[in-house]
């Protein structure tokens, strides 16, 4: 996984706060006692997904973590997808989704 820069891990968080975060959210999460995600109870390490929201909305870590490494990774494959040999040279369309070597 790449390690991402101060300025495309602040990019990262934004798109995971605005487009991650679901529209309707239960009582708990809104009121920011739960996490928005897993409706976990936020504890001392919650992440807060939109500062500037005034709803004090929480995700727990393992929920916020496993977002952040979700679009870290699409954007490695995306990067290296120029780059990868066709997975027609493996000897089917599909071998690039069963691990074949564009998924190296």
């Amino acid at each position: 996984m790449t390690v991402q820069i101060p300025e495309e891990q602040a990019r990262l968080h934004r798109l995971i706060s605005v487009h991650e975060v679901p529209l309707t959210l239960p009582a708990a999460a809104l009121t920011g006692e739960a996490c928005v995600w897993c409706l976990s109870p936020a504890d001392g390490a919650a992440v807060e997904p939109e500062p500037s929201n005034p709803l004090p909305r929480r995700a727990c870590t393992a929920c916020y973590t496993a977002r952040c490494i979700w679009y870290t990774t699409w954007y490695d494959w995306h990067l290296h997808l120029p780059t990868a040999p066709p997975a027609a040279a493996e000897g089917s369309a599909s071998s690039a989704t069963a691990g074949g070597p564009c998924m190296s």
